[in-house]
């Protein structure tokens, strides 16, 4: 799909989707519980469904009642150990791995996980090693690959600086276990705000688990308890995409969002008000306004989500910008690093890299033509530089926004957006 979009004035209100990070745990606590789920929220993308169509091949049943409610039947945990080997599409979602191998490893289920050329390549062998210690037969390094086995309760060690993920992967599987873990990070933690939300489902779904420094203690009781019902909250990565977009052309108003939440990417709100927009929390939604933008330093250590579309408003501020720790920007749905560095010089942006530090300085975006690559992230944000450019310009493969947030061109119009599909 290829998009035309013209400078736009932005003005409107937006029911932001549920969050996927949410989502993704909250599918596979439910489906791993000891009742029947309804979970609600405006679920949407393409990473999500992957989990959703996952869950169901091993055995869960998820019904979809309506645009906002899913009920679901958790997993026969004595149909698990069935000879037949269970084909798992992870499509392009890295969560859907990383969550969902040492799951179905705890259940002991044999199963092919395939997925996309792109998957294929982004990091998972750490991942793989700590499971073959634990009891785990896998075929390959990299998709597509077949498991069989089941893991054992234990001491695990998971290396902090590759990926949340992982950790969150073995948090969710090692309290299905018959049995006491532990799970010691070593070195730094990246991204703790992720550890964080899959702590809290997890909480909302019965367990307890103990956090005690760089070490998470899991009290393995054979799976999760249900209270009947969990409500997913929206999504601060999406709403970070719009709240950019109006900071630089208007004013958008977000529904559905949590205050305080767990969620890390809603520092996006105090980096716009630092820069000099206009955010105002009201008790029925959060609303960012247009404002005199100046230059910010960022770390984007634990928020490798927002590079991109903050990238793209700094690029529009007075001044020098810097976004400092981009270096796991380069193992993401695309190098993102490079990427965004194409973007803004596509747009005439100045900017540059040592690997680590982007450094933008702050001018006016021109139209351009913008071949996306297959990431979400890229999309949003040529879409936020293509809204003040002067002239007309053009995204290419501009579906890919489907991975989380299938109707971001449906709401980009909605509050004002100038575009049109060719």
């Amino acid at each position: 799909m290829k998009v035309k979009i013209k400078e736009s004035k932005i003005n409107g209100i937006i029911n932001i989707p549920a969050s996927k990070s949410v989502a993704h745990r909250a599918f596979i606590c439910a489906s791993l519980a000891n009742r029947e789920t309804d979970i609600f929220g405006r679920i949407s993308g393409e990473d999500v469904e992957a989990t959703i169509n996952a869950l169901e091949k091993l055995g869960a049943k998820i019904d979809r009642k309506g645009e906002t409610q899913f009920t679901v039947t958790p997993i026969p945990r004595d149909k698990t150990t069935k000879e037949v080997v269970v084909t798992l599409d992870m499509r392009s979602s890295g969560s859907s791995l990383r969550f969902l191998l040492p799951v179905v490893a705890a259940l002991g289920i044999k199963a092919k996980f395939i997925g996309s050329k792109g998957l294929s390549e982004r990091p998972i062998t750490e991942l793989i090693n700590i499971l073959k210690d634990k009891g785990l037969t896998v075929s390959s390094d990299t998709l597509p690959f077949e498991i069989s086995g089941k893991i054992l309760p234990g001491k695990y060690e998971v290396e902090g600086s590759i990926s949340s993920q992982y950790v969150t992967g073995l948090l969710l599987a090692l309290q299905i276990l018959d049995g006491d873990s532990e799970i010691k990070i070593l070195g730094e933690k990246v991204s703790k705000n992720y550890i964080d939300v899959t702590l809290n489902v997890q909480n909302n779904f019965g367990a307890s688990i103990l956090e005690d420094g760089n070490m998470y203690k899991v009290s393995g009781t054979g799976g999760y308890v249900s209270s009947g019902e969990y409500v997913v909250e929206g999504d601060y990565s999406s709403a970070a995409s719009m709240f950019c977009l109006a900071s630089i052309a208007g004013e958008i108003k977000i529904t559905g969002l949590v205050e305080n939440s767990h969620q890390g990417d809603e520092v996006i709100l105090k980096v716009l008000e630092k820069m000099g927009a206009q955010v105002v929390r009201e008790s029925t939604g959060t609303v960012v306004r247009k404002g005199r933008l100046t230059g910010v330093d960022f770390d984007a250590k634990n928020f490798p989500d927002l590079v991109p579309v903050l990238a793209s408003t700094l690029a529009t501020a007075s001044g020098i910008s810097r976004i400092y720790s981009c270096e796991r920007l380069r193992a993401k749905e695309s190098d993102r690093l490079t990427e965004t560095i194409k973007l803004l010089t596509k747009y005439g942006i100045k900017c540059e890299s040592d690997g680590s530090t982007l450094v933008i300085t702050g001018g006016i975006p021109k139209g351009t033509t913008y071949n996306c690559p297959d990431d979400h992230r890229m999309a949003m944000a040529a879409t936020i530089l293509s809204s003040v450019a002067k002239e007309p310009s053009y995204i290419d493969n501009a579906e890919c926004v489907n991975k989380s947030y299938p109707a971001f061109f449906e709401d980009f119009k909605k509050v004002g957006g100038n575009v049109n599909v060719l």
